[in-house]
């Protein structure tokens, strides 16, 4: 019996996760491209000049009777393979080899008598979305912009299709159903869609203008729109269609664009109760606007009580919780290995279910980050970004974790990314550009990237602008954020040192601002 593509892909995911292959980019990435053309039916492409030039980027007259890349690293991914499977690891489905003399992977199900771990599937309130055909206003326009135009509700269909929070219904049966001009309440009633996404073109000068509306079905309501422009160059025309798709997908399905914040303020007015887990999320990511203490703890009890019951095997769900016992150290609730341990758990747990869930790829980064693995981090960055390159949050999130790890300069371009979207994101994000600034010495950048900075009640946000204050000599400004700290946390001096051994692990950074924080320490026990 063959394992299924889903096995292979969490047997693939728990192997990238071990220290065998976490250490090693190269190694990892030549595993999974090897496995995913395979489990994609292109395995007879798999030669050593193909892996050469598309994966290690060589040259397209590579030889590879002159340069053995390709052979050296088979050799090593068949040893590694070999001393993991030696390892004895629990809860394998199947055992992936290379065979020698082949760069084409084999699958083998180790016990047909194990399954994937199949989750409870509970209905949740996720909204579903219907993206309709947009509508050219004008006659006569070129061929190319006409269809551009036409084939952009796919385009945003796949692209919120991205977004784990959405059911996006097909583009084949809204194209269907809208051939005989349904009425709104039809429509609702045919497709059963909360969301209608519309659009409309126009032609201005050199530029085409795209109108974008979101409404509710239920009462008719315009939820938001906004107008969009771009060049109707044809030469560039649907490099612009994909920046745009981007741009809309974001606004619209990220964590924080306008369906969540629509369904957000539905779930406040209801009441913060009974609340299944599409709301609950919708709760933490309010909870991570501001990361206030009390926050953390109503949000980890609402998390504990969904994992306990009927979100057991939830992915997200474990994810999210896994995150939240991280922000219960960085505010000194619990122990450094107290949270990896609990991480531990929970990430292994979400994996079985979810391995390419955004929630689930961002709490492996956070354990990566806890156990003081930055290869690994930066390994989990990249995968959510092919995975979702709209999802502002995700993104935001694992920039902000790689520039922790060290690596300030992959970290601040992925941040650079969502930057430019004016989309919402929690602004202690932008703690990021400040604390680069201060590993370059450049005081100036640092305090600019913090001007007008401020959200009251958050301990990791009060401790770093206290740090970054001191260093760069603002000493009322750094004793008033430290005096917040400690009003906050009175262990804030402890809980400082511990984050800055733990998870900054840039080691100039971390001894600059642990000097400032002993300065302070000094400071306030002289007063």
């Amino acid at each position: 019996m063959a394992p299924t593509e889903q096995q292979i892909i969490n047997t693939l995911e728990k192997i990238l996760s071990h220290s065998l292959f976490h250490s090693s980019p190269k190694l990892s990435s030549f595993l999974r491209y090897i496995v995913e053309q395979t489990s994609e039916g292109r395995g007879d492409r798999l030669k050593q000049y193909t892996i050469a030039t598309e994966l290690f980027g060589k040259a397209e007259d590579f030889d590879p009777a002159v340069d053995p890349i390709v052979r050296m690293q088979a050799s090593k991914l068949r040893k590694s393979l070999d001393a993991y499977y030696q390892s004895q690891p629990e809860n394998i489905l199947v055992k992936i080899t290379l065979p020698k003399g082949s760069y084409q992977p084999s699958f083998e199900l180790v016990d047909d008598s194990l399954t994937v771990p199949v989750p409870i599937v509970i209905e949740d309130a996720s909204p579903a979305i219907a993206v309709l055909p947009f509508t050219c206003l004008d006659n006569g326009v070129a061929a190319e912009t006409l269809s551009m135009v036409n084939s952009f509700h796919q385009e945003l269909n796949l692209a919120l299709s991205k977004f784990e929070q959405l059911t996006v219904l097909s583009s084949l049966r809204v194209d269907e159903l809208v051939r005989s001009k349904p009425s709104l309440s039809e429509i609702k009633a045919e497709l059963n869609a909360k969301y209608l996404l519309s659009g409309t073109s126009r032609v201005v000068g050199d530029k085409i203008r795209l109108t974008v509306t979101l409404s509710e079905t239920e009462q008719g309501r315009q939820v938001w729109s906004e107008r969009f422009e771009c060049v109707s160059d044809e030469s560039t025309l649907y490099q612009e269609q994909d920046r745009l798709v981007v741009l809309i997908a974001s606004k619209v399905g990220s964590a924080y664009g306008c369906i969540s914040l629509h369904e957000y303020a539905e779930v406040k007015r209801g009441g913060l109760t009974d609340l299944d887990g599409y709301q609950a999320r919708l709760c933490y990511l309010e909870y991570l606007t501001r990361m206030t203490r009390e926050g953390l703890h109503d949000i980890r009890d609402l998390f504990e009580r969904l994992v306990a019951g009927p979100y057991a095997s939830d992915a997200q769900s474990l994810a999210i919780l896994s995150q939240l016992y991280c922000d219960s150290f960085m505010f000194g609730e619990v122990t450094l290995e107290q949270a990896q341990e609990k991480c531990s758990l929970l990430v292994a747990k979400a994996l079985d279910y979810a391995p390419l869930n955004n929630e689930v790829l961002l709490a492996q980064a956070w354990w990566a980050l806890l156990t003081q693995k930055p290869q690994r981090v930066a390994g989990c960055a990249e995968r959510i970004m092919q995975l979702n390159p709209g999802s502002t949050y995700t993104l935001g999130a694992a920039g902000w974790l790689v520039c922790l790890s060290g690596n300030f300069d992959f970290g601040l371009n992925i941040l650079r990314q969502i930057s430019v979207r004016e989309d919402y994101y929690p602004s202690w994000l932008k703690l990021a550009n400040a604390l680069n600034a201060v590993k370059l010495g450049d005081m100036e950048s640092a305090l600019s990237s913090i001007e007008l900075f401020y959200f009251e009640g958050n301990p990791l946000q009060a401790i770093l602008l206290a740090l970054i204050y001191k260093v760069a000599q603002q000493e009322s400004l750094a004793e008033q954020h430290w005096q917040e700290a400690l009003a906050i946390l009175p262990n804030a001096s402890v809980v400082a040192e511990q984050l800055l051994n733990t998870i900054f692990l840039d080691r100039e950074l971390s001894e600059t601002l642990d000097n400032a924080r002993l300065a302070l320490v000094t400071q306030f026990t002289e007063i």
